[in-house]
Parts: structure tokens; sequence; C-alpha cells
């Protein structure tokens, strides 16, 4: 059992669920009571509160489409409260046969039917109770510029109708630096979809560090949308309609570059020569200067937005000073924003403030004290701290752990309420 995507659903789902646990519970207990006692009737009052929030609630939430938006349960919900309204006739006329038949027929047609159905796999209360069973596989396809691109999914045991986020990690990372989040969304009820961005990963950095790498990221994290819309296996179980980015460092460059902020190669170049010792112009000019005079030297094509991105998360988000303020008004979609307080990778003045100032709509800020840049990736193991600790270690006292809990649980509340099916 996990309590995940109930955590990670709007808050009308939260209430109609918490509404009808509530009913469910007391209604069998009425049922079981003894009859036209002063508690039956309080308790009768409450229960009635209790179904008409249910049933209020219902018409709020749409993830069984019949007729447009509606089902057949939203039939039921208009059919609850005819229902009370008669049994409520009944008691006062001390019709006690009439009374009881409308009362049952709420609680089975009301409660228990709906119930029955909200357990089928796949759904959010199926999906709480059967636990946190996620399936994971790894893909690989051609890229725009014919290289292989490698995918990691994560995806819900069952289900349809499913949410789609693609997850683009930082300069040098891979599709397993976020794979906790990866994880906690997939419980949530969102198929995962992380893939490697060819030449800037920790295996392959032939293109860290350059405008050519950079420009090409938002056409392979389009190229994953194209994979997983139109190739996966599991492709008929995604709604094309909702589709967020979620995107770490150089990562959330590219989920606000495919979301339709072009990025000005020009003005980054521009900056880092004012400013050469800024950590990411350091090791742009260090690669520039490993490489032939022309092997960055042609303009990169600016990046295509894509339309099918609904909503972004980024966190402390790179290159920034790329952005100017009429490109960062180009991107419509809602933004959660992370910023680490201590973060001396991409520092907040000329990256994550700098976007949070130039987007049309007030992004969900989150500022994370004491944290550093790295705190967003997955909390490391012994290996990998080994490894690589200068992206595993955290201030003194900073439980990177415990605060991917509650990111994780943020994140999923923020795509579940921007992704909301419609």
């Amino acid at each position: 059992m996990t309590l995940a995507p109930l955590l990670a659903a709007p808050a009308t789902v939260q209430i109609h669920v918490a509404a009808a646990v509530s009913a469910l519970l007391l209604g069998a207990l009425q049922l079981a009571a003894p009859k036209g006692t002063i508690p039956h009737r309080i308790a009768g009052w409450i229960w009635a509160g209790l179904i008409v929030t249910v049933a209020g609630s219902s018409f709020f939430i749409h993830t069984i489409r019949v007729w447009g938006p509606w089902s057949p349960l939203h039939l039921l919900a208009v059919f609850t409260p005819v229902m009370l309204v008669r049994a409520v006739i009944a008691a006062r006329q001390g019709n006690v046969r009439r009374h009881r038949i409308a009362m049952a027929a709420m609680f089975g047609l009301g409660l228990v039917l709906p119930s029955a159905i909200a357990f089928r796999p796949g759904r959010l209360i199926g999906r709480v109770f059967a636990g946190p069973a996620i399936g994971y596989e790894q893909r690989s396809f051609t890229g725009p510029d014919g290289r292989a691109i490698d995918l990691a999914i994560w995806s819900p045991a069952g289900g349809a109708g499913l949410p789609l986020i693609v997850i683009s990690h930082g300069t040098g990372g891979n599709y397993s630096g976020h794979a906790d989040t990866a994880q906690a969304l997939a419980e949530a009820g969102f198929v995962v979809a992380a893939p490697n961005h060819p030449g800037d990963t920790s295996r392959d950095r032939s293109d860290s560090f350059t405008a050519r790498g950079l420009s090409q990221r938002p056409g392979q994290l389009s190229a994953a949308i194209d994979f997983m819309l139109t190739a996966w296996a599991g492709r008929t179980r995604l709604d094309p309609a909702r589709i967020g980015v979620f995107g770490h460092s150089a990562g959330g460059y590219t989920a606000l570059a495919a979301a339709g902020a072009a990025p000005d190669f020009a003005r980054a170049a521009a900056f880092c020569r004012e400013t050469p010792s800024e950590w990411g112009c350091e090791r742009a000019r260090a690669r520039r200067d490993s490489l032939p005079p022309d092997a960055d030297a042609a303009p990169p094509k600016p990046p295509v937005a894509d339309a099918r991105i609904k909503a972004i998360v980024i966190a402390a988000p790179a290159v920034g000073y790329a952005f100017a303020p009429e490109a960062l008004s180009r991107v419509a979609v809602p933004v959660q924003l992370w910023e680490a307080a201590d973060d001396r990778i991409t520092p907040n003045a000329v990256n994550s403030e700098i976007i949070r100032a130039g987007l049309p709509t007030r992004p969900d800020l989150h500022l994370v004290p004491a944290a550093g840049h790295f705190d967003f990736l997955a909390p490391c193991d012994v290996a990998l701290a080994a490894r690589v600790p200068q992206i595993c270690e955290s201030a003194p006292g900073f439980d990177r752990a415990a605060f991917h809990r509650q990111f994780n649980r943020d994140i999923a509340a923020f795509f579940a309420a921007r992704l909301e099916a419609r």
C-alpha cells in the first residue's frame, strides 16, 4: 500500500476520497446500528453531508470520459442528492420503508458501486492499495542527428490516459541521476521517460559546455516524447494532452527551451566574456580551448518549441543568462522553480532569478535552505559517493534523503494539478 498517488492528487480528489471513505464506514455502521435513536439521526445527518460532498466533488473529476468530460458516474452523482431529498421527506412523513429504500440505494449506487470501480487496476485507489508496482525498462532510439538516444522508462503497472513526464538530466549526467524522483512520479500515476542526452553524459562529454550541445538538447527531449507516443509498447496508455518536463541544471535550461524560451548564445558568450570566473563559463572556455578552432564555430540552430509540453519543473537551472526577457515571456505553461540557497554551480543571481523575472507568470517558487546545486540529484549510494564525491556531498546537517521525500511529493503534486485530465 502507498499513499503517494493520493498525496499527489489534486485537492478535489483528496476531498472526494476522504468523504467517500468516511461515508462508506459511517454508512456501514448506520446499516447495522439500531434505527430511530438520536445517535442514529445525528449520524444520518453527518452521513448526508458526506454523501453530498462525494457527489459534488465528483463533478470536478473527469478521469473517465464517455460524453465529453462526463461519464455514467456523474449520473450517479445527480441520482444521489435526488434520493437524499426523497429519503428526508420519507423520514419526516414517518414512511420508514421508503426512507430505508432510498438510503440503501444511495449507499449501494452512490458509494459501493463507484468504490468498486475505483479499485480497478490503474485507477488511483487501485494504485493506493496495490502498492508501488512500477515497471522499469531501458530502450534506445535514433535521435534527430542520427545518434542513438538511450532512454529509461518507469511506468505504473496498469491504467490508461496516463500523463507523461520527461526528465532532462544536467551536463555530464545520465538518466539515473533522478531515479528516485522518477520512481516517486511513477508511484503517483505518471509514466516517466528519462533520455540520455548524446554527447553530454557521464560517459560521453563530447558536446558538454558547447553551444552545439545546448542547442541540440531540446530536440532530443522532443524526440523522446515522439518515441513514447509512437513507438513505446505502452503508448496506448498515454494521454498525449498531459505531458510535462522535469529538468535539473542544464536539464532546466532544456525544459525552458523546449517550452518556448529561445536561448541567445551570443548573449551567453557576452556574459561569459564579462564574467569569466562563473563556473559554467570557465568550463565552456576550457572546452572551447580543447577543440579545433572551427569545431563549435557554426551558429547553432535555435531550438523549436514543443507545444505538447503543458507544464515544467526546473531545479537549479543553468545558462539562465542566455535567455532574454522577451524569450522567457514566450513560456506559456505553468512553471515550478526550485532554487538551492547555496548554489555555487549555477548561482541564483545569474540563472534562476533571471528566469523568474522574465517568465510571464509567477512560477511556483521553492527556495531550499542550505541546499547545494547537486542536492537535487538522487541521494547517492556508497559506491557512487566514492566514485564522484563532488555530486554526493551535502552541507553539514542537510539531509538529502529527507529533503527528497518532500521534493518528490511537491513535484508530483504540481504535475498532478497542472496535468489534470480535462
